[in-house]
């Protein structure tokens, strides 16, 4: 496993039941619904990745109006690891810690959302609708004592690593410095994030 806090990955999918037969065909493993983001225009599926890091599937959800989806999801062409997010306690004063030095990663949130056993989920996060780097720096979430919802996930999959690339390595370099996470990035033509997970089918990538 990596020696990263990452919390989850985030797939967007144009429509959530096609990605779940999608990444169940990729992996071998069918991913849990996960449930609806009320007020935010989208739902998800979810998948662990190790002991605490997991995949979430996630879509516009059709059964939603709103102002804004959520991460512009309705403006998603295809199927993309588009961003990934960072365990982080403490959420408000790392928020101050790291404007004073010039990044500004939003205002603290607080979400929730319904499981199919009716058991409620609560987390803080800083703002995902503040893009810094194209995407390639991770928004930050703190699940509080509850932790978060990888121990009950459908098993079998185990992220081995994350990378990425960008035009400018080293602005993106210098934002992650400053929030104290390490990720490899690479030089290339566009931003992107690339994630090879172990499967029963053997090593998958996706990007």
């Amino acid at each position: 496993m990596l020696n990263l806090p990452i919390d989850h990955l985030l797939y967007g999918v144009p429509n959530l039941e096609d990605g779940i037969a999608h990444i169940h065909q990729l992996t071998g493993v069918k991913p849990a619904i996960g449930g609806s983001h009320p007020g935010l225009g989208t739902h998800n599926a979810l998948l662990a990745l190790g002991d605490s890091s997991y995949l979430e599937i996630i879509a516009p959800d059709p059964n939603q109006t709103v102002e804004r989806v959520w991460m512009d999801l309705d403006k998603l062409q295809r199927p993309r690891l588009f961003r990934w997010a960072v365990a982080r306690g403490s959420l408000e004063e790392v928020r101050a810690k790291v404007l004073s030095l010039g990044v500004d990663i939003g205002e603290i949130l607080k979400g929730q959302r319904q499981t199919t056993d009716g058991h409620l989920l609560q987390w803080a996060l800083s703002d995902p609708n503040v893009i810094l780097a194209d995407g390639l720096i991770p928004f930050l979430i703190d699940w509080g004592k509850q932790g978060n919802p990888t121990p009950t996930l459908p098993k079998g999959c185990e992220l081995k690593s994350l990378t990425a690339t960008h035009p400018n390595p080293s602005v993106s370099q210098d934002i992650l410095r400053i929030l104290g996470i390490s990720l490899k990035i690479e030089k290339g033509n566009t931003p992107g994030l690339k994630a090879k997970i172990g499967t029963p089918k053997g090593i998958l990538e996706i990007s």
